[in-house]
């Protein structure tokens, strides 16, 4: 578990600080789930609840990313309030593991218009509970915005004024890149055998590992019993034939 959870994490990592420095400058916007949302999915279908430990580190990358991106207003938003919403958002992926202890992980993985159905309202209550999560930390309350203004010369050396909390709470908009990456990816890997239960799989390959050692043994040993009734049969011929 731990190497495995280990390679999502650093794969991960990797990824999503590129995707995030470059989906900011791309989108002029703040996608606060790129490759992060993908991944922390993936590890609770596979671990459960223990896939959630690479959410910390993880989100962590989605706060590099922003940083280094070129737009100093975009850069600025990535603080403590999206690091705290973002990670509580993707926290709620670990409700999955309701779903698979009930119905059992593979049969909600075979079909992949339920695995799809699943990671579209996973985006959903993430969305929601980051805009949550973020107006409380900026506003201090549901009712209104929060305002946390941020002023930016450009290059025509005019100075530009921007509530930072506008891209705070727009996730829903720029994380649709992440939602496209968690369904295309999953259902990728998902014919590659990854998206699965690990220690179910893992059990069932030793059972089948144990039938196919078995399978042999027994042909082997009815093998060599048919070879020796054969040459039985070929020396007593041949005795009878000598006799003759």
């Amino acid at each position: 578990m731990a190497f495995d959870l280990l390679t999502i994490t650093i794969v991960g990592f990797i990824l999503e600080v590129l995707c995030v420095k470059f989906g900011s400058t791309v989108f002029y916007g703040t996608p606060f789930i790129c490759i992060s949302f993908l991944m922390v999915f993936i590890a609770v279908v596979r671990w459960n609840l223990y896939g959630l430990i690479i959410a910390p580190i993880l989100v962590l990358a989605t706060i590099v990313g922003g940083r280094w991106s070129e737009l100093p207003y975009l850069a600025a938003v990535y603080d403590y309030r999206i690091y705290i919403s973002v990670l509580i958002g993707l926290l709620s992926i670990g409700l999955n593991v309701i779903i698979f202890k009930k119905y059992g992980t593979a049969k909600i993985t075979v079909s992949w218009y339920k695995i799809v159905i699943m990671i579209i309202i996973n985006y959903l209550i993430f969305s929601l509970i980051q805009v949550v999560v973020y107006r409380l930390l900026s506003a201090h309350t549901l009712m209104h915005n929060g305002k946390i203004m941020y002023e930016y010369i450009n290059k025509d050396d005019e100075i530009k004024v921007y509530n930072l909390c506008r891209y705070g709470e727009s996730g829903f908009v720029y994380d649709l890149f992440g939602l496209i990456v968690g369904i295309v990816g999953t259902l990728i890997l998902r014919s590659q055998g990854v998206v699965c239960n690990a220690l179910q799989k893992s059990i069932e390959d030793r059972k089948n590992a144990e039938l196919d050692r078995l399978d042999r043994e027994n042909f082997s040993i009815d093998e060599s019993v048919n070879i020796e009734e054969i040459s039985g049969e070929i020396s007593s011929n041949k005795d009878e034939d000598s006799k003759s």
